[in-house]
């Protein structure tokens, strides 16, 4: 397959995201460690994650955030977030705000081992300018978390 025909079936997979393509980019880890760690579908996630990133107003949200779900899982293992997960958790709180909040939450949670200070910082200055309900335990627990990452 030609570069270009990988990138057409890229985005006619993404374009056409649902639910049930997640096992096409799900985490699938070896069960090792260190420099035998490996995740079968890392690179494809990868991929996914960029095409994300260059088409930011057409990406499914339910892509953005199953993919940002499935780097959770990796970073858990592999205790190192990938570069695009800034990026992403960034556009899915721009794209859908106060609606994505859980997604963010577990994703914040799952990676705060793996979240530098300057993302930390840029992830609650976005978090507090969301309209939120003052009682929202799930925003002002993963405003703590980002705050002590700070």
């Amino acid at each position: 397959m030609s570069q270009q025909e990988f990138l057409a079936a890229l985005s006619q997979f993404a374009l056409s995201y649902t639910p049930e393509d997640r096992d096409d980019f799900r985490f699938q880890w070896n069960g090792k460690e260190s420099e035998n760690f490996e995740d079968e579908n890392e690179e494809i996630r990868g991929f996914i994650a960029d095409w994300i990133l260059d088409n930011p107003d057409t990406a499914p949200l339910p892509l953005i955030s199953d993919v940002l779900l499935e780097d959770a899982l990796w970073a858990q293992q592999a205790w190192r977030a990938p570069l695009h997960l800034g990026p992403l958790l960034e556009l899915l709180l721009s794209r859908s705000g106060v609606a994505s909040l859980a997604t963010f939450a577990e994703v914040v949670t799952a990676c705060s081992t793996s979240i530098s200070q300057p993302l930390a910082t840029a992830l609650l200055r976005q978090l507090k300018a969301l309209p939120a309900k003052a009682s929202d335990t799930t925003l002002e627990t993963t405003m703590d978390l980002l705050q002590r990452l700070c």
